[in-house]
């Protein structure tokens, strides 16, 4: 909660993503009011994983249109004006349910023809550089991601700071990865 803190006074962000936040429900709307967003959605749980939510202020019009564990999918904007595709993901962790995330972004992108943009939790890297301990990540399952990214026409955005956006101990030592990551589609690029 104290690096959110830091982070929305330094920012000053209109909306704000959060997956797998552990919490319950009452702390992450507490949560909304103490970083000062007007409204807040959170998806439900999904056991082990924890919520989703969406903070946002009243300066910026979202519209939630579905949600599940593992996405919050709005659009965002007014319809006079521009208005753009927003999907937060968490992708599966479970290697056998790797797929149901990239069906899961098929259908985001299927829905909206809408500028979009999706950022999350994608429980998956794109290459290997991106992935640091404990032997190599199948190729099999980088690929799929990038397959999936590629017919929804979806670049990622890059970053700023730590390239590893995970860190876990396992037997034999600590493991670095980047699972989340911001993407969009060539028509958000021009909003």
């Amino acid at each position: 909660s104290r690096e959110l803190e830091v982070v929305t006074q330094t920012k000053v962000p209109s909306a704000l993503f959060l997956a797998e936040t552990w919490v319950g429900e009452a702390r992450l709307r507490r949560l909304c009011n103490e970083l000062k967003f007007d409204h807040c959605w959170i998806s439900p749980s999904a056991g082990k994983t924890g919520c989703l939510a969406l903070f946002w202020k009243k300066s910026l019009k979202i519209e939630v249109m579905s949600c599940s564990p593992n996405h919050i999918d709005a659009t965002v904007g007014e319809r006079s004006k521009t208005q753009w595709h927003f999907s937060g993901v968490y992708g599966f962790v479970d290697k056998a349910r790797k797929h149901e995330t990239w069906s899961l972004l098929r259908d985001l992108h299927r829905r909206s023809p809408l500028p979009w943009m999706c950022a999350g939790d994608f429980n998956e890297i794109l290459w290997s550089h991106e992935k640091l301990g404990l032997g190599a990540r199948q190729e099999g399952m980088m690929k799929d991601f990038r397959d999936a990214l590629d017919v929804c026409g979806l670049m990622d955005l890059g970053f700023v700071g730590d390239k590893f956006t995970w860190r876990g101990k396992h037997v034999g030592g600590l493991v670095l990865e980047r699972l989340d990551r911001a993407v969009a589609d060539n028509a958000w690029f021009f909003l």
